[in-house]
């Protein structure tokens, strides 16, 4: 669609963009330092946050990229891109996988953390209940099903996202089940009923109006009758930093 190909050109000029700061930084003959990088990492630090990137998250990236490019010799425009591009790379995948280690200094940024692993840890907690083995701590909850609660604020495609997740995991001999929690944004119980038929999957709904927590409660026990083992929780859009909300 248009739209579509809207954003992937946006997309690609934010990539360009970003190694565009670092176009002037040829320096052949000599190591980069500090001072050389400081104006284009600014840069890229502003673009990031412009895009909504967490200021704490966008510091910590370009943190890693100053690692990897302090003391190079870039010799070539190509070069520069290059470097550019796998610091980047590295310092996404430390985000995104936080078993190798997080990224920031002090504290800041992404701190190493436990891989999540959503279908080994559906297969296990399956498995689990099978065997009626008991959860950590002596609880019995291998009797509930894996559950996965969709969170973040309006339009960014939380309902499509736990659609694509769902038909990962169905794709993957699991029985998951659409809990439609999110009670207060008109036609969100019909758009998710859309996808769990075009997935062939079980919705549990309560209509609008209803306490969401209370319609996940419901939805979770209705899984561990049924014999689902996940239920993915869909919600009404909101700021990760609203307490009563969260």
């Amino acid at each position: 669609s248009q739209n579509d190909e809207g954003d992937d050109d946006d997309s690609q000029t934010n990539s360009s963009g970003i190694r565009g700061f670092f176009s002037n930084l040829l320096s052949p003959n000599r190591p980069l330092t500090k001072s050389d990088l400081e104006p284009p990492l600014k840069q890229m630090q502003e673009l990031l946050s412009s895009k909504n990137v967490a200021p704490s998250t966008a510091k910590a990236i370009c943190e890693v990229v100053e690692q990897q490019l302090l003391g190079k010799k870039v010799g070539t425009l190509v070069g520069v891109k290059r470097a550019v591009r796998h610091a980047l790379e590295d310092a996404i995948e430390r985000i995104l996988r936080p078993e190798l280690g997080g990224i920031g200094r002090r504290g800041s940024g992404v701190k190493k953390g436990k891989s999540v692993d959503v279908l080994r840890g559906v297969v296990e907690k399956r498995e689990n209940r099978n065997t009626g083995l008991l959860g950590r701590g002596g609880n019995n909850s291998g009797g509930r099903p894996y559950v996965i609660v969709m969170i973040g604020i309006n339009g960014v495609g939380k309902s499509t996202s736990l659609a694509k997740i769902a038909y990962y995991l169905q794709s993957n001999q699991c029985n998951p089940l659409l809990a439609a929690c999110d009670t207060f944004r008109s036609g969100a119980v019909e758009q998710l009923s859309v996808h769990a038929s075009c997935l062939n999957l079980p919705l549990y709904h309560q209509g609008y109006a209803k306490d969401p927590s209370a319609v996940a409660k419901a939805a979770i026990n209705k899984a561990a009758e049924d014999g689902n083992d996940v239920v993915l929780v869909d919600t009404a859009g909101r700021m990760q930093n609203n307490v009563p909300l969260m």
